[in-house]
């Protein structure tokens, strides 16, 4: 199951990058926010960044902890839409992530649906409510005494 989760978190980064371009087809330069901290969060940069120029993209790479200078250092350097990866440092900081993306006038695709219900543009990630579902019935299952490798896990279904 874990497998088919880590694989799922860099499938959809991946393809979020890709619905930025199709939505923004004249964007060329794109901000990815991201924390390097989990491994899952390090293969999604890199299989993101490796499909970024077949997109006809550049990216520039910030790290969330310090939103204000980061943010402040994308105009200098002509970021046109801004990409925030899965992880924890965005959601902690999810209000201030997204006025910052309105005040510097950035389309941005976050990785969570609470992103735009606070007022951001777009989002494309997993469903965790399908998520949390599909762990509780495998928790169950193996608490009723199968073994738990006989689960292959799958991506998730809701996006």
């Amino acid at each position: 199951m874990l497998d088919a989760e880590f694989k799922s978190v860099c499938d959809l980064s991946t393809k979020a990058l890709e619905l930025i371009k199709e939505t923004l087809p004249k964007v060329s330069r794109v901000a990815i926010f991201w924390n390097p901290e989990g491994s899952a969060s390090i293969v999604a940069f890199k299989d993101t960044e490796a499909v970024a120029p077949s997109l006809g993209l550049t990216v520039e790479i910030r790290r969330g902890e310090d939103l204000k200078p980061a943010f402040d250092g994308l105009g200098q350097r002509r970021a046109e839409a801004l990409l925030v990866m899965q992880s924890n440092v965005p959601s902690a900081n999810m209000r201030r992530f997204v006025e910052l993306a309105a005040k510097h006038r950035l389309p941005a695709m976050y990785w969570e649906k609470e992103f735009v219900e606070a007022g951001g543009l777009m989002s494309y990630g997993a469903s965790f409510t399908d998520l949390y579902r599909r762990a509780a019935i495998y928790v169950d299952k193996i608490l009723k005494g199968r073994q738990a490798r006989r689960y292959s896990g799958r991506a998730t279904e809701k996006v």
